[in-house]
């Protein structure tokens, strides 16, 4: 069969980022896709095979939403195959069931865009695992949250026009997390999600300029954890605070509380390299950078902004939204500086 098609000009065996494939002309999967729509059921049968075999294969995110830069490869190969299946389940004439396991490889994918800063794929899939979840209004209380979370922190780094569906998305979750603890007897996992459903709070509440209340949401956050045993996963509660500190003016305290999270502790360095060497370190020292900018400590803030930059050339490229956002905090350093045509 394979070798009429190639004969064809239909499919054609290509190597993608090292590995074979085979590629498909658009017009013969037009025509499959429009012979599925007019049998329901073996739609639905290659639709659950399609989607166990790309389940198999895409990587699953962590529990409790940790950076896991090592898996960006996989992620990035297997990314077409999640959101062309996406994209016939949203376009199909008679969609298919799916299970909610469905949204949760939507939200896996979500949370991946979102490290990469990816935020239009992100949105696509977070509002695709929302949808789905919609559909079950009982019981997978986590990971219904989860997919709120990924949803809200998609939209909170995109910009002003995702801040009401943000906020939305956050009080879902959080209330989704309180009523899993209320019910159950919950493992540590489950408080560190429930922790950082707090700390998301604040994230909105700051957005909004709420920055007293976000504060009260982050020491919410670390006390939580904290009591909970947790010797690190306090930080990024600390981080979010500094800004929120920096927000209100007070910024001795801000660089205080960013000193905290600047550092990590030796036992989640060693066991999660990839953190250590990719997402946290440069989302730390960026916010670090913007507090000691507003405390009028230019110098050191455009330190810290050039190491950021050259960590992110690294980890998203010369062109990615980060980047370039690095990119404009210098601009704005030298604009204070005066120094107007460095800052052009």
């Amino acid at each position: 069969m394979i070798r009429v098609l190639r004969a064809q000009q239909l499919v054609n065996r290509e190597t993608v980022s090292g590995n074979p494939c085979l590629s498909m002309h658009r017009s013969l999967q037009r025509s499959i896709l429009h012979r599925l729509d007019e049998d329901f059921e073996r739609f639905q049968q290659t639709f659950e095979m399609a989607f166990i075999l790309i389940r198999e294969k895409f990587p699953r995110q962590s529990a409790i939403h940790v950076p896991q830069n090592g898996v960006w490869g996989a992620c990035e190969l297997y990314r077409p195959h999640v959101m062309n299946l996406r994209g016939v389940y949203v376009r199909s004439k008679q969609r298919p069931r799916v299970s909610i396991e469905l949204a949760e490889m939507l939200s896996d994918a979500g949370y991946y865009f979102y490290d990469r800063g990816i935020y239009l794929d992100g949105i696509q899939a977070s509002d695709t695992a929302e949808e789905i979840v919609a559909n079950f209004t009982t019981g997978n209380l986590v990971l219904r949250a989860n997919v709120s979370t990924v949803a809200s922190v998609v939209r909170w780094d995109r910009g002003m026009s995702g801040r009401k569906k943000m906020l939305e998305c956050f009080l879902k979750c959080l209330c989704l997390r309180q009523q899993h603890v209320n019910e159950l007897v919950v493992d540590a996992d489950q408080i560190i999600l429930y922790s950082n459903a707090w700390n998301d709070m604040g994230l909105a509440l700051a957005d909004h300029e709420c920055y007293a209340d976000a504060v009260t949401c982050y020491d919410l956050s670390t006390q939580i954890k904290h009591k909970a045993g947790h010797s690190w996963a306090w930080l990024e509660s600390e981080r979010n605070k500094a800004q929120a500190l920096a927000g209100m003016g007070r910024y001795k305290e801000a660089v205080a509380c960013i000193i905290k999270a600047e550092d990590l502790p030796l036992e989640l360095t060693a066991s999660t390299s990839s953190v250590a060497a990719g997402a946290y370190p440069q989302h730390v020292q960026y916010m670090f950078a913007n507090v000691l900018m507003n405390a009028g400590k230019l110098d050191e803030a455009q330190e810290k902004f050039i190491d950021v930059l050259k960590r992110r050339k690294v980890i998203f490229g010369k062109t990615a939204r980060e980047t370039l956002s690095t990119y404009y905090m210098l601009a704005v350093i030298q604009q204070k500086k005066g120094n107007f045509h460095d800052a052009a």
